[in-house]
């Protein structure tokens, strides 16, 4: 009888010591299967490019130019900058509140005279600057794609929240109003459409509207948090909680994708957005297509680092920033 319980007594053992073994697999199973799927292969060469901080809001108005130059607000003093490796080369010395460029002209909206549009060329350094004292304050500007009108919000009402949209041509002779809106920057699409975005400090309550400014109406509209455009203009990447957004300009259809980790986007070009995570691994990437709406597995291209916001790309070579504030250009290949 003795035997017998010494025998009961070793077999409970053994079955309790199976069953905690098996749990401890599945319980490593479940969690290597719940992981990011992160790919990592040898890690693409990145070159410094600055290591002056850059204002990252708005982050759509940071710009990387066909030669690779980022064009962005000094964080410490607020001049418009063009960023170099070693320097800054200040396009205009001010505490700039917004400003847009297109090729050679760059518009400065200066936050010490909300009442003029300072209009700058590139090339020549020369600046003209118009007036706009009835319609104090404005509060964003954007230049049109042939660089030939500048559209801004004016006239902002603080109660109401409430501003007018305006048209002028470049040289300040025209002027024209387009109706009232909301919203509190607006950017030139095209074939006369703006994006004006009204920003509710609410996650997936801001607006993004789609307003023709020679009917003077909005033609559609979409909660978002941030927005992106592509560079031919014919989508639009919106991000919310649940993922990311593709609106085609045209005709307003869209698709998404859940992607709950990633918070930083960039369009790479007019088919393909690129979507960032950090990580305890360090910076990845995903090439989102979409056409047909596509998301590959995440990619580390850079350890021991995290990333604070991505500006750009230029053909392979994306320009981002770390989280000690220094611009960096890597080359990202799918």
């Amino acid at each position: 009888m003795k035997n017998i319980n010494i025998k009961n007594k070793r077999l409970i053992v053994f079955f309790t010591i199976i069953l905690i073994i098996t749990i401890i697999v599945l319980v490593f199973n479940r969690y290597k299967n719940n992981k990011p799927n992160i790919v990592n292969d040898q890690l693409p060469p990145s070159t410094p490019v600055s290591n002056i901080p850059v204002q990252i809001s708005p982050l759509a108005k940071t710009i990387v130019s066909d030669n690779g130059e980022v064009y962005g607000i000094n964080k410490k003093n607020g001049n418009l900058t063009r960023f170099k490796t070693d320097k800054e080369e200040i396009i205009y010395r001010g505490k700039v509140s917004d400003y847009d460029i297109k090729g050679e002209v760059a518009l400065v909206l200066d936050d010490s005279n909300l009442a003029e549009i300072v209009v700058l060329n590139l090339k020549t350094n020369s600046q003209n600057k118009l007036s706009f004292v009835s319609l104090s304050p404005i509060v964003s500007i954007s230049l049109s794609e042939d660089g030939k009108t500048i559209y801004f919000l004016a006239e902002f009402n603080i109660t109401q929240k409430i501003s007018s949209i305006n048209a002028v041509t470049i040289d300040g002779l025209n002027h024209k109003k387009n109706g009232e809106t909301s919203a509190q920057s607006l950017k030139y699409l095209k074939n006369d459409m703006l994006l004006l975005f009204e920003d509710t400090h609410a996650q997936d309550k801001s607006i993004l509207y789609f307003y023709n400014v020679s009917q003077n109406k909005i033609l559609f509209s979409k909660f978002a948090n941030t927005f992106l455009i592509s560079p031919d203009g014919k989508n639009i990447a919106l991000k919310t909680t649940n993922g990311i957004e593709i609106v085609n300009t045209t005709d307003f259809q869209s698709g998404s994708i859940k992607t709950l980790s990633s918070n930083r986007y960039v369009w790479k070009n007019n088919n393909n957005v690129v979507l960032f995570r950090n990580s305890d691994q360090g910076v990845s990437f995903a090439p989102l297509s979409i056409n047909p709406l596509r998301l590959l597995p995440f990619k580390v291209f850079a350890q021991n680092t995290s990333m604070l916001a991505a500006f750009g790309f230029i053909e392979d070579k994306l320009y981002w920033q770390n989280y000690n504030e220094d611009i960096i250009s890597t080359i990202l290949e799918p």
